[in-house]
């Protein structure tokens, strides 16, 4: 096997700090977006009009709750960083010439379990308070079922009622980009193949059907394509591809802040192109490594310590938020910290609670 790179690109506490935006960005954004006065974002679906508000608003009547409409507009984008993330972490972790070889079964069975025990107790903490506040799911009994077994990513009429509840659907994505990184493209050996040519497929495959299939005008198949791995192939390809071969790169901060500069206004103009808004989540990840690169120590402590918590707040925050929205609240930016507040609370006694719960993993036969 090659020598994988050994994180020189990126450390564990950049990774963390990642982490800690990227949790952050879909946080807010997932309280934001739901606001009356709230510009939306373009995520599962394309709509140019939203891309022209934003541009209005920030030409002509820009206000106080400017941070809201960014978070609104753009959080969602942290979804990419952590799919780079996760692959780069796949990459550091099983591709290693030390590495555990785990059987197809056991791999994608061990993370399936891991995901599992993470979500369980808070989507059922998320269905009983849903029935105590409203008397009901907005959905129907066979898209619980899915959500409960991570799946509804697959079912059919994928749409906010369905995907329930809400972000837990990144949960089925991950499931599927397990299988697809142990079948397809874990590289076991020195191939070119797999290690260069896996992933550039993954990006034709993920890219093409939304050129074809999926474009603006097809809003029902772009929105399913939208909650499944064509959504994200991009990002994870390039996660692999950073953990396999590149290394540590000695660019100063200036040149880390023109890359970040340079990758916003690309996100920013893909809101108003089709064509350039399904290549975003690449200068979304580039903009977020040179924010990194270029963070101040005080600042990447902070965001380390949020990212070691950020699969737990992702967990407990859309609980938290069923309690505090007000779609017509005038004190957005107030709300939004309390709401940042407590999910944070409640994330880390969920890291408690979780404490409790043994770890089921699958051993493969000898």
């Amino acid at each position: 096997m090659a020598q994988v790179n050994t994180g020189t690109f990126l450390s564990r506490a950049e990774c963390n700090a990642l982490k800690g935006i990227g949790i952050l960005g879909i946080m807010l954004h997932n309280y934001c977006h739901w606001l009356r006065f709230a510009i939306k974002e373009n995520e599962y679906m394309f709509d140019i009009n939203h891309g022209w508000m934003l541009q209005h608003y920030l030409k002509t009547s820009i206000d106080e709750n400017v941070l809201v409409q960014l978070f609104s507009v753009f959080g969602h984008y942290g979804v990419p960083v952590f799919i780079f993330l996760s692959a780069y972490g796949l990459v550091q972790k099983y591709e290693r010439p030390d590495a555990p070889r785990l059987g197809r079964f056991e791999f994608i069975g061990n993370h399936y379990l891991k995901l599992f025990r993470l979500m369980i107790i808070g989507y059922v903490v998320m269905l009983a308070s849903t029935y105590l506040m409203y008397g009901g799911v907005p959905t129907e009994t066979p898209y619980v079922i899915g959500g409960f077994f991570m799946v509804t990513n697959v079912m059919p009429f994928p749409n906010p009622s369905f995907v329930y509840p809400g972000p837990y659907w990144f949960l089925g994505l991950m499931v599927e980009l397990y299988v697809i990184y142990r079948l397809l493209l874990y590289r076991p050996g020195d191939s070119l193949w797999k290690g260069i040519g896996g992933p550039l497929l993954l990006i034709a495959v993920s890219w093409l059907p939304q050129v074809f299939l999926g474009a603006p005008e097809d809003k029902f198949t772009l929105l399913f394509l939208r909650y499944n791995f064509f959504q994200v192939g991009l990002a994870f390809a390039l996660g692999l591809l950073c953990a396999r071969y590149i290394g540590q790169l000695n660019w100063s901060k200036w040149l880390w802040a023109a890359i970040m500069v340079i990758s916003l206004a690309v996100v920013y103009f893909a809101q108003l192109n089709y064509q350039l808004w399904l290549w975003a989540h690449l200068f979304v990840i580039t903009a977020a490594v040179g924010f990194i690169k270029i963070t101040p120590k005080w600042l990447m402590k902070a965001l380390v310590w949020v990212g070691v918590l950020s699969s737990f707040i992702f967990i407990v925050h859309p609980i938290v938020r069923l309690y505090l929205f007000d779609k017509d609240t005038t004190q957005a930016l107030v709300i939004l910290t309390v709401y940042a507040a407590i999910s944070i609370l409640a994330a880390l006694l969920y890291r408690w609670v979780l404490s409790f719960v043994p770890q089921f993993k699958i051993k493969s036969k000898k």
